[in-house]
Parts: structure tokens; sequence; C-alpha cells
């Protein structure tokens, strides 16, 4: 179910894409972007599984900093139009040991022995958005995202381990609202997010940006 969904929003914007790209109207612009920022742990909790597994933070095995760096690959089409692909991985490990002997994915991990966790989360989106709104000084962006997460969680002890892998696709909306402030300064709103019985995921972002030297080209 998941591969069919994944396939169908992909050749909905690969269409869409071919389609514009053709037309003798279209004036596509492509650039790039990468981010370098640090995160940090707060919580991140497991159990493996559901009944029968053992509550674990492995967040303090881990706290941080994390370098986490996002690549972004954005096509403006033509005014109204955008496709933006990211790819954001993040990965951390550490070691500690447990207060109390913790069953996971059915393996177990003694109290008081050194342990490692690994946690990834990686995340990758493909976004289409349209332009709702364009007043000089506000910009008003909203669409779709489709993201695939890779996930694992891993124990490593006394020559023991034992992971458990997750991977699914997930459908969020997208919202982007951008305010002019001056010739060079502009803040930024940018909004992936959605909500179901099963849970949420939601990631958003709050930038203040500012235009550094003179625009050496208008692409």
């Amino acid at each position: 179910m998941i591969k069919q969904y994944l396939n169908s929003f992909f050749y909905l914007i690969a269409a869409f894409v071919f389609t514009y790209f053709l037309s003798p109207q279209a004036s596509a612009q492509i650039r790039l972007e990468v981010e370098g920022a640090y995160a940090w742990q707060i919580r991140n909790v497991n159990r493996v599984p559901a009944e029968g597994g053992t509550e674990f933070d492995l967040a303090r095995f881990s706290r941080g900093p994390i370098f986490a760096p996002r690549y972004l690959l954005t096509w403006d089409v033509d005014s109204k139009h955008s496709i933006r692909a990211m790819i954001f991985p993040f990965q951390t490990s550490g070691s500690g040991k447990f207060s109390k002997d913790v069953v996971f994915n059915h393996t177990t991990f003694a109290a008081g022995n050194p342990t490692t966790g690994t946690y990834k989360f990686h995340s990758y989106r493909l976004t289409y958005r349209y332009v709702f709104l364009d007043s000089g000084h506000w910009q008003l962006r909203g669409g779709v995202t489709g993201k695939i997460r890779n996930a694992k969680v891993e124990l490593r002890q006394d020559g023991r381990k034992d992971a458990y892998s997750n991977v699914g696709f997930v459908p969020l909306a997208h919202v982007n609202a951008r305010r002019q402030l001056s010739p060079e300064w502009r803040w930024e709103l940018d909004a992936d997010a959605a909500a179901a019985p099963q849970g949420r995921a939601e990631d958003v972002s709050l930038m203040l940006w500012k235009t550094l030297g003179e625009k050496v080209s208008d692409q």
C-alpha cells in the first residue's frame, strides 16, 4: 500500500514537471541549498515490542550536540508553481548503562553493563507548492509533501546486538509564508505537518534572512 501511494505521488509530480518544462512559456529556475545545524535530544523513548518490551530513553546515551545537515533542491517552474526535494539525514550514537534489565526486540540487555545505542531517522521529502498570495511584501504558498522516513534503533552489549527498523510513507500538508521587511531582510515560516489517530508529524522552521552584497544575477 505504501509503495502504491509513493509511486502515484512521484508520478504525479514528474508528470507536472515534464509538462511545464516542455511548455514554451516555462522559465524554470533551479537552486540548491545546504543547511548546517546542530541538534540536541531531549527525549527519545522506545519500547519494542509494545507488549513485552521495556521502555528506555535513548537520549540518555547521546544528548548532543549532533550535526544535522539538510539538503534542498528547488525547481521554481514559474512564478506560481514550484517543486522541492529535501534530504534530511539524522543519526547519533552513544554509550551508557541501563539501571535495569531491558528487553528490546526480544533480546535482553543486562543492567549495569556498558551498552551502545544508535538512533537513525533519515527523512526524504518531495513537495509541490503553489503561490496563493503575492502582494509585494507578503507571499503565501501551500501544497502537499510526500515524506519517506527511514528509522532504526540499535542496541549493542557484550557481543550481542539487536535492531528495529521502520520505513514508511507519510503525506503532509505544506505551508510557506514570507514577509519582506526591507530590501535586505525578510522572515519566513516553512511547515510540513499532519495529524492522525496514530500520532502526528510536524517540521516547522522560522527563519530570518539577510541578503549579503549585490545580486550577481537574476537567476
